[in-house]
């Protein structure tokens, strides 16, 4: 029971301790105490974006209220004692500020650090009229350079923030033993600067709800002054791969970027980035990596995004790095007239063979059940890249590993079913998206026909029977009518 009226006291004490002074730094030491450490600093960026609006057609007048998520990173300790809570709130404040804390922890005894990631929830609401009018005028600031208040912008800045951390001595937890120090910091958002599309005011459409990437693409490149040098004896091209996602609004996207670099095992890293304007109705993000040998080594690279429900994919990518000198795992002479100085390499090789089957143990009445199966050859080791497309609007693509057969041959296998609902010829192309042009390495045709069953009867043949059956039941009751007749003449006539 005591345990608990001190944890309410101390909650007490860290939500209504007064202010002793506030330095307008981004993150300054505490006044009057220097053995302190406390600092909040970005933590990426806010998902959700602070939107400026336009209220007459001219210009940008507005920030329209919003909920935001702000993201920051959290360092409080101090030498001399322990800590014993935080508050976090919106604005660069003073002592008298009655603004609420939007984040509060307390903790137990004897906690000499507190470091961790927080999101707070935020909002446009809190903003102070100073940082109103930043936001404003930083959107007004694309109309002084030529811009166009019917055109969007998506800029970044930082929402001011503003901790407190209480310390308490050693054993003690008394409310009057409290010291609190206070800090100054910012969390980074996206600022949308609103087009409108007439004079009148008019908004411009909303951007689509969701975000979709539209292409990804993966390009690698080398330049003749850039080199590393694992060791002095050695001097090693390096690449660098670039990932360009376009999409169909701005926001956050993610991907993985998987390579190969020689013998070593595949890998693969999760990159996340921000996709920008960058022209009428044009967003994309970019991502740029070195990639470093310490000898000749082939390298490949494929990009894979992460954001639609389907994810697409590049090719994969591939380029020889050579390292020349008297040392460091082996020696190579670079290729001459080289003028894009990309290594020269042996063209990879792709075939096929693609075979339209019965899936194993399927019915042949409606749907039919098929199967399509495919062997991938390529004269270089590594994953394959595949498309294939049949009749009737069927298409699937994949990447697919493969395995050595013979010093320059790697086969992969693969393996699609799909469904015949009527009689039809199928007509399908193999492709090896792997290939710069797509080759199209096999192509395959099969008839595929349905047998027709009557359910009531259970199978072929059978309605036949049935026809036949009605056929003489009809034919016996006309018989029977034409008798009737004929006996009731005889009677009339006698």
């Amino acid at each position: 029971m005591k345990r608990s009226i001190k944890t309410t006291a101390l909650a007490a004490a860290i939500a209504f301790t007064g202010i002793a002074g506030v330095a307008q730094a981004d993150n300054p030491k505490p006044v009057g105490d220097q053995s302190a450490d406390v600092t909040i600093k970005p933590n990426g960026f806010s998902p959700i974006s602070v939107d400026v609006i336009s209220e007459d057609g001219k210009k940008w007048t507005k920030v329209k209220s919003k909920k935001l998520l702000l993201k920051v990173t959290v360092g409080v300790g101090k030498t001399d004692q322990y800590v014993r809570g935080i508050n976090i709130r919106q604005g660069w404040l003073s002592q008298t500020s009655e603004q609420p804390w939007l984040l509060s922890r307390s903790f137990g005894k004897n906690l000499v650090r507190y470091d961790s990631n927080e999101v707070i929830s935020g909002s446009t609401d809190n903003f102070t009229p100073a940082e109103r009018t930043s936001f404003i005028k930083a959107c007004n600031a694309k109309l002084d350079k030529g811009g166009s208040i019917k055109k969007s912008y998506k800029l970044f800045s930082g929402v001011k923030l503003q901790i407190r951390a209480s310390f308490t001595s050693d054993g003690q937890i008394d409310l009057g033993s409290l010291d609190s120090v206070f800090s100054n910091g910012k969390a980074t958002v996206a600022v949308n600067c609103k087009g409108v599309k007439n004079a009148a005011g008019g908004f411009a459409a909303e951007q689509p709800k969701n975000l979709k990437v539209k292409s990804v693409q993966l390009f690698r490149t080398t330049y003749s002054n850039a080199y590393s040098q694992p060791n002095p004896g050695v001097k090693c091209k390096k690449a660098r791969l670039l990932v360009r996602l376009k999409t169909n609004k701005a926001g956050p996207v993610k991907f993985r970027l998987w390579t190969k670099i020689g013998n070593k095992p595949m890998s693969s890293k999760l990159v996340e980035t921000w996709s920008n304007f960058s022209g009428p109705g044009e967003f994309k993000a970019e991502y740029k990596e070195w990639v470093s040998v310490n000898k000749t080594s082939f390298v490949q690279a494929r990009a894979e995004e992460l954001i639609n429900p389907i994810g697409m994919s590049t090719a994969w990518k591939s380029i020889t790095l050579h390292c020349t000198g008297a040392g460091g795992g082996g020696l190579a002479d670079v290729p001459a007239n080289n003028p894009d100085d990309v290594p020269a390499v042996a063209a990879l090789k792709v075939t096929g063979n693609l075979t339209l089957a019965d899936k194993a143990n399927a019915p042949k009445d409606r749907p039919r059940l098929g199967a399509a199966v495919f062997k991938i050859w390529a004269t270089k080791p590594g994953p394959t890249s595949y498309q294939l497309t049949c009749s009737g609007g069927r298409k699937w693509t994949g990447t697919l590993p493969t395995f050595k057969i013979t010093n320059k041959k790697y086969q992969a296998v693969g393996l699609r079913n799909f469904q015949i609902a009527k009689t039809e010829k199928l007509s399908c192309a193999l492709r090896s998206t792997s290939m710069p042009k797509n080759n199209l390495i096999a192509l395959a045709t099969r008839q595929f026909n349905l047998v027709k069953r009557n359910p009531k009867l259970g199978g072929p043949g059978k309605l036949k029977r049935k026809a036949t059956t009605a056929g003489k039941i009809k034919r016996t009751k006309k018989m029977k009518a034409r008798n009737n007749i004929k006996r009731r003449k005889l009677t009339i006539s006698n």
